[in-house]
Protein backbone atom coordinates (compact mmCIF):
# COMPACT_ATOMS: atom_id res chain seq x y z
CA UNK A 1 0.00 0.00 0.00
CA UNK A 2 1.12 3.37 -0.58
CA UNK A 3 1.94 6.04 1.57
CA UNK A 4 -1.26 8.11 0.36
CA UNK A 5 -4.43 6.46 1.37
CA UNK A 6 -7.30 7.89 -0.98
CA UNK A 7 -9.91 7.59 1.90
CA UNK A 8 -11.24 5.21 5.12
CA UNK A 9 -13.90 3.80 2.94
CA UNK A 10 -10.84 2.87 0.59
CA UNK A 11 -8.55 1.37 3.28
CA UNK A 12 -11.84 -0.94 4.91
CA UNK A 13 -12.54 -2.28 1.32
CA UNK A 14 -8.85 -3.29 1.17
CA UNK A 15 -8.43 -5.07 4.43
CA UNK A 16 -12.22 -6.88 3.99
CA UNK A 17 -11.00 -7.67 0.89
CA UNK A 18 -7.29 -8.95 1.49
CA UNK A 19 -8.00 -9.07 5.32
CA UNK A 20 -4.51 -7.63 6.10
CA UNK A 21 -3.08 -4.13 4.96
CA UNK A 22 1.18 -3.54 5.25
CA UNK A 23 2.12 -0.32 5.35
CA UNK A 24 6.02 0.62 5.08
CA UNK A 25 7.98 4.15 5.87
CA UNK A 26 7.10 7.03 8.12
CA UNK A 27 4.59 8.66 5.58
CA UNK A 28 2.70 5.62 5.42
CA UNK A 29 2.66 4.84 9.23
CA UNK A 30 1.46 8.59 9.58
CA UNK A 31 -1.69 8.44 7.40
CA UNK A 32 -2.19 4.61 8.89
CA UNK A 33 -2.41 6.16 12.10
CA UNK A 34 -4.55 8.92 11.22
CA UNK A 35 -7.08 6.21 9.14
CA UNK A 36 -7.33 3.94 12.49
CA UNK A 37 -8.37 7.16 14.63
CA UNK A 38 -10.72 7.98 11.97
CA UNK A 39 -12.07 4.24 11.99
CA UNK A 40 -12.06 4.03 15.84
CA UNK A 41 -14.13 7.56 15.56
CA UNK A 42 -16.34 7.03 12.98
CA UNK A 43 -17.01 3.45 12.12
CA UNK A 44 -16.61 2.25 16.23
CA UNK A 45 -13.98 -0.26 15.26
CA UNK A 46 -11.97 -1.64 18.05
CA UNK A 47 -8.01 -1.69 17.67
CA UNK A 48 -5.27 -3.68 19.18
CA UNK A 49 -2.14 -2.64 18.97
CA UNK A 50 -0.47 -6.65 18.67
CA UNK A 51 -1.81 -9.20 16.62
CA UNK A 52 -0.62 -11.64 18.90
CA UNK A 53 -2.54 -10.35 21.53
CA UNK A 54 -5.95 -11.71 22.66
CA UNK A 55 -8.31 -9.39 23.71
CA UNK A 56 -8.29 -9.17 27.57
CA UNK A 57 -11.06 -9.11 30.08
CA UNK A 58 -10.53 -5.61 30.82
CA UNK A 59 -10.85 -4.32 27.14
CA UNK A 60 -14.37 -6.87 26.72
CA UNK A 61 -15.65 -5.26 30.18
CA UNK A 62 -14.35 -1.57 29.29
CA UNK A 63 -16.18 -1.77 25.69
CA UNK A 64 -19.29 -3.64 26.45
CA UNK A 65 -19.71 -1.20 29.75
CA UNK A 66 -19.73 1.59 27.30
CA UNK A 67 -21.77 0.41 24.71
CA UNK A 68 -24.52 -0.82 27.91
CA UNK A 69 -24.29 2.40 29.38
CA UNK A 70 -25.41 3.91 25.76
CA UNK A 71 -27.98 1.59 25.03
CA UNK A 72 -29.78 1.48 28.48
CA UNK A 73 -30.27 4.90 28.11
CA UNK A 74 -31.80 5.10 24.96
CA UNK A 75 -33.93 1.67 26.28
CA UNK A 76 -35.10 3.55 29.45
CA UNK A 77 -36.13 6.41 27.13
CA UNK A 78 -38.07 4.08 25.01
CA UNK A 79 -39.10 2.36 27.93
CA UNK A 80 -40.07 5.56 29.53
CA UNK A 81 -42.48 6.56 26.41
CA UNK A 82 -44.02 2.77 26.25
CA UNK A 83 -44.77 2.74 30.03
CA UNK A 84 -46.53 6.13 29.67
CA UNK A 85 -49.11 4.46 27.16
CA UNK A 86 -49.41 1.77 29.43
CA UNK A 87 -50.04 4.18 32.89
CA UNK A 88 -46.93 2.33 34.05
CA UNK A 89 -43.85 4.40 33.34
CA UNK A 90 -41.35 3.47 36.05
CA UNK A 91 -41.88 -0.05 34.72
CA UNK A 92 -40.95 0.99 31.47
CA UNK A 93 -37.82 2.82 32.35
CA UNK A 94 -36.72 -0.47 33.93
CA UNK A 95 -37.69 -3.11 31.57
CA UNK A 96 -36.17 -0.61 28.89
CA UNK A 97 -33.41 0.06 30.81
CA UNK A 98 -32.26 -3.50 31.45
CA UNK A 99 -33.39 -4.69 27.84
CA UNK A 100 -30.50 -1.43 26.75
CA UNK A 101 -28.28 -2.47 28.62
CA UNK A 102 -28.12 -6.08 27.90
CA UNK A 103 -28.03 -5.38 24.05
CA UNK A 104 -25.41 -3.06 24.88
CA UNK A 105 -23.19 -5.50 26.67
CA UNK A 106 -23.72 -8.34 23.60
CA UNK A 107 -22.77 -5.47 21.29
CA UNK A 108 -19.46 -4.61 23.59
CA UNK A 109 -18.28 -8.21 23.12
CA UNK A 110 -19.09 -8.46 19.59
CA UNK A 111 -16.90 -5.03 18.86
CA UNK A 112 -13.86 -6.73 20.99
CA UNK A 113 -14.09 -10.08 19.28
CA UNK A 114 -14.32 -8.06 15.67
CA UNK A 115 -11.92 -5.57 16.35
CA UNK A 116 -8.27 -5.21 14.37
CA UNK A 117 -5.11 -5.78 14.87
CA UNK A 118 -2.02 -3.69 14.44
CA UNK A 119 1.72 -5.11 14.20
CA UNK A 120 4.54 -2.92 13.98
CA UNK A 121 8.12 -3.37 13.03
CA UNK A 122 11.17 -2.09 11.95
CA UNK A 123 12.69 -3.62 8.25
CA UNK A 124 16.15 -4.57 7.86
CA UNK A 125 16.63 -0.36 6.65
CA UNK A 126 15.32 1.21 10.16
CA UNK A 127 11.51 1.75 7.96
CA UNK A 128 8.61 0.47 10.04
CA UNK A 129 6.39 -1.95 9.00
CA UNK A 130 2.97 -1.76 9.90
CA UNK A 131 0.83 -5.05 9.44
CA UNK A 132 -2.92 -4.59 9.91
CA UNK A 133 -5.33 -8.01 10.33
CA UNK A 134 -9.05 -7.49 10.47
CA UNK A 135 -10.74 -10.48 12.27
Amino acid sequence: MSSSIPSLESFVAHLDANLSVVTRGWAALSTLHSLLVRAQRDLGVEITYDPASEPTLLQYIAVSTIHSCEDACKGAAIGLLIGLLFSSPRHGLLIGAALGGAVGVARGVDAVARGWRVHIAWDTTGQPTAVVTAH
